[in-house]
Parts: structure tokens; sequence; C-alpha cells
């Protein structure tokens, strides 16, 4: 008997020869027929047959008779497996179905690729490269892109938003700061984007003076306050440096707001012009080539001034007065004066033009009085228009023939001392004798010529012989030295002497 493919019960009765006679049934199942098998993939589809995420790979069967007893997949050839999950790669997938019969069923071999992983995209910036994140030149910007699964199908870029353009790479030649994008998408459908900002000064930036004003020339005493400004159009300033040698040395100056300033102590340094160059640098290297000059013209040092150390009253003394370092003399003082503080000094202001070049002295202090013999003070006074000013001395010397004496006491014998006493009341006026003519006489001023009084006894005949031998010793070193005409003037006043004696 054939049975259908099924299931179902068999009953059946058992007579033996005797007759007896037993009945039962019995269960059975019977399929000829095999399962039906195929893989299925669950993921997300890409392009070009491609998944681009991972796959979970599994068999899919059916029986209609004893129905699916085991599903299995094998993954390139593998071990039967109840289910694989599959990542980046390229595949081969079969399935296998077995029946509750035993029967089993192998799916055809099915190509599984997948590229869940985005292409890479490296973007490289070449230029010179400065400070900071910025370039001094044009830059060119590089995409390189790779992908190790379906491979790159396309390059793109976009610089400062504007349209897509395929390519490579971009040269980006204006300053400024500058967002440029890449784009990839490789043969599976993945994209990647990347992005970089490229900065760009190619401009120095710029130190100006306010202090002085740019290109000027400023002089300056003792502690000189140089300052300025600082700006930039690009990167931003970074710092400012000075330079007090002409651009030999350079030292870093502090901004506060993009304002600079320097105290600089002049007095060291000698009078004359000094160039002081101020130069910025920015964030990006750039620095500013040539700087801003401005000149500081030093005058801490007051004028030279040279008196001679000692001189006759018959002679003259050389004076001698010039500027430093090209600072003008502003006024010149000559004062000759009494040590002692007896009579008025003899004051006399010049300018540098009309300056005489020796001082002579008719012995006549501020107010008129005649000097007597001995030694007084000759004070050259200089000064510049910034309150330097310089002095030397000299001595003129009166011998003590050289004039009357002021005042004299009866019965005292004169003596070379440079003071006189006046104790004696005087009763004859007598009128003294200049003996010095006048050649540059750079400190007198017409004056009334005062009187000189005399005591009613005469001078005794010792202090007479005195002066006559004082007198001879003079007169021979005036001849010696070629001095006849200080000669006469000492004969005169050696004269005059003798007679004011005889009055």
């Amino acid at each position: 008997m054939n049975l259908p493919e099924g299931s179902g019960t068999a009953d059946f009765t058992v007579t033996s020869a005797s007759g007896r006679a037993a009945s039962g049934s019995q269960a059975w199942k019977y399929d000829a027929s095999l399962p039906t098998s195929a893989v299925q993939l669950d993921g997300s589809a890409g392009s070009n047959g491609w998944y681009v995420s991972a796959v979970d790979v599994s068999g899919v069967g059916s029986d209609a008779v004893s129905g699916v007893d085991t599903v299995v997949i094998s993954v390139n050839g593998g071990a039967w497996q109840p289910g694989a999950a599959l990542t980046d790669g390229t595949y081969q997938v079969q399935a296998r179905v077995v029946d509750q019969a035993g029967w089993d069923t192998l799916s055809a071999v099915q190509t599984v690729r997948v590229d869940a992983t985005k292409p890479g995209l490296t973007m490289t910036s070449s230029g010179t490269k400065g400070g900071g994140d910025f370039f001094r030149s044009a830059v060119t910007v590089s995409l390189t892109a790779d992908d190790a699964g379906s491979g790159v199908a396309l390059v793109e870029y976009r610089l400062d938003g504007q349209d897509w353009m395929a390519g490579n790479s971009v040269t980006i030649t204006a300053d400024g700061n500058h967002g440029l994008e890449g784009r990839v998408t490789d043969k599976a459908g993945n994209v990647t984007l990347s992005g970089t900002v490229v900065h760009i000064d190619t401009v120095p930036p710029v130190a100006a003076f306010i202090m002085p004003a740019p290109g000027s020339t400023m002089p300056a005493k003792d502690v000189v306050m140089i300052g300025g400004k600082v700006s930039d159009v690009g990167s931003g300033v970074a710092g400012v440096e000075l330079s007090l040698d002409g651009g030999k040395t350079w030292q870093a100056l502090t901004l506060v707001n993009e304002i600079w300033r320097y105290d600089w102590y002049t007095t060291p340094l000698p009078n004359g012009p000094y160039p002081v160059i101020a130069r910025a640098r920015d964030i990006a290297g750039n620095v500013q080539s040539p700087g801003t000059t401005v000149t500081i013209l030093a005058a801490n040092h007051p004028p030279f001034v040279k008196v001679q150390e000692r001189w006759n009253i018959w002679e003259s003394g050389v004076v001698s007065v010039r500027d430093n370092g090209g600072i003008p003399v502003d006024g010149v003082r000559i004062t000759i004066r009494d040590p002692q503080g007896r009579w008025p000094a003899v004051v006399q202001e010049y300018s540098l033009r009309n300056l005489p070049g020796s001082i002579t002295w008719n012995r006549r202090f501020g107010d008129g009085t005649l000097a007597p013999s001995g030694e007084y003070e000759v004070i050259v006074e200089a000064w510049d228009g910034y309150g330097n000013q310089a002095t030397d001395k000299g001595v003129i010397v009166i011998p003590f023939v050289a004039g009357a004496t002021v005042t004299a006491m009866p019965g005292v014998t004169p003596s070379p001392s440079p003071t006189a006493t006046n104790t004696d009341v005087p009763t004859k006026v007598i009128k003294p004798t200049q003996v010095v003519l006048p050649t540059a006489a750079p400190t007198i001023q017409p004056t009334p010529e005062p009187t000189v009084e005399q005591p009613d006894k005469p001078l005794s005949f010792w202090p007479v012989f005195g002066l006559l031998g004082l007198m001879l010793a003079l007169a021979s070193a005036a001849v010696a030295d070629g001095r006849p005409r200080a000669l006469a003037r000492m004969k005169e006043t050696f004269n005059q002497i003798m007679k004011n004696q005889g009055e």
C-alpha cells in the first residue's frame, strides 16, 4: 500500500490460525519532498550593491509536509551556524534548511558586500607659515581622499560658502580668514565632510609715534617720554620694539590697548641727535620694515667755557665759549668781582656772536670805584636754552703799584693783600687813574668816576720807597715783555702818585 505524504493513524486486526483475532493502530508520517532554503540579509543598502552598515545574515526556509527542523548558514564556506553579523568586506553566503523528515536543501551562494566605513579625507595647507595659525603667503590646500572598502568615487571642495567644485586642490591668495570645506564620496555612497580655516596675513603692522610727531626732531633733557600706537589689519598686534641706536639693537616694549610708551634716560648721553626707530610685529610674524623714525636731540650738557687762569691788569685774558654737540649757546655772562664783596661786581651779558675773544678791565667796579691792588675773580658763564650752564673762573691781578688804593691809613705801609681798609676820615679828593686801556672791554659800562679821598698827612718815606722799588721791577718786566704801552701807563700812574704826595 502506498501512503500519501502526510501523517495519520493506521488501524489493523490480526487473526491467528485458530481463529483468534486481535486489533490495534499505528501513527504514521510520510515526507518525500525537499524543503526550500534562502539567505536573508538585514542592513542599510547603499549604492552599487553595497551595504553601508553591518549586515545580519541568516537563513530562511520552509517545508509543507514535515516542517523545517534546522536553518543554518555558512559564510565563505565556513562552518554552518545559525547566523552572522557581517562588517566591511565581501562575503559568499549560503543557507541550509533541514526538514523534520531529514531532508535538507542548500540555497544558492549569495555575494554580500559591506562598506560601513566612511572614506578618509585629509586637507593639507602649504605656504609660508607664520605665527599662530597664520600664513604669510598664498596658501594651497590639497584634499587627499582614501577608502579601503568600496573605493573613492568623488572629491569636492567649497571655499567660503560658494558652490561645490570637483577637485583635489585649491589655492587661496587673499588676506583674511577663509573657510574651506572638503567632501569625499565612496562607491558605496558613504560621504565624508571635512573643513579647515585658512588664515592669511601678508601685510605688516604699523607702529606710529605720537610723541614726538613722526619724522620730527625733539630736543630732550634728562628723561624724555617717547610713545605711540600700533595697528594691524590682519592677525593682530603681537608687540612693538624700539631701537635707540639707529636699528642696531632692539628692545621689546609693553603694549596697553595698542599704546606703547618708553621713558628714555638721556642724561649720560653726549649732546647730539639720536635716531629712534619704532617697529611693530603681528601675530603672523610680519615685521614693519622700515620702522617709523624720529630724532631725539639730547641736550643734557652745558656749553664749553674756558677763560685764562690769570693775567695782569694791563693784559687781556683769553676767553672761549662754544656750543656742545650742536646745542646753541643762548647767552654768555662775564662777571668781575671782589672775592670779599666790598664793591659791586661788573656784569656784562653777550650772545655767542658778539662775545669778544679777550677780556680787559679798566679797574672800575659796578659803582665806579677804582679797584685797589689785589686779585679779582673773573667768572665766565654760558648757558643754552635747556637750562644747562657752565662756568669757568680766572683771576685779574693788580700789583700793588698798579694804581692808588681807595683809602689809606696814615703811617700804614700798603701791603699786597687784595683787601684794603678804610678807617680815616678823608680830607682830600683825588681822581684815580685808569691803568688799562680797554681793547674790548666786555664788562664795562660808562659810570661816573668815583673820588678817592686822601688823608691830611702824606705817606711816609718807606712806603713811597717801597712803591718806587716795586714800580721799577714791574717796569723792567714790562720792557722785557715787549709791552711799551703798559710801561707808559705805569709811568703815568707813578707820576700821578708822586703828584698826589706833593699836594
